[in-house]
């Protein structure tokens, strides 16, 4: 899995998927670093490679060619991330807070923790 894969899905989320983009791909790719991030953080699991030994840490993604270094189980998790960052920054209306909020909660409940 790469990048392009979650950013894409994240924009048809949101609606944006025919370009200009209204979030562009730099700051897709901040949150999908983020999102990583706070797997890793939550999900000891998140951290392991596929013989179960710690995979040495986390370097951020620095283009949306990049594979992912996390196990595919996560998608669903990172792309409710980047909704909800997406929703939270750009928040005009309450339905866009109510939106974050919701992809927020799901990001969590998804992974198993509060």
């Amino acid at each position: 899995m790469i990048a392009s894969d979650i950013i894409t899905a994240a924009r048809h989320g949101l609606a944006d998927s025919v370009a200009p983009y209204r979030w562009e791909d730099s700051l897709m790719l901040l949150y999908l670093n983020d999102s990583i991030r706070e797997i890793r953080e939550k999900r000891a699991d998140a951290r392991m490679n596929d013989e179960g030994d710690e995979d040495g840490g986390f370097t951020e993604l620095t283009a949306i060619s990049e594979t992912i270094p996390i196990r595919d189980e996560f998608k669903s998790p990172m792309i409710d991330f980047l909704l909800f960052r997406c929703f939270e920054n750009d928040s005009d209306e309450k339905r866009d807070e109510n939106k974050s909020a919701g992809y927020g909660k799901r990001f969590y409940d998804k992974l198993g923790v509060a």
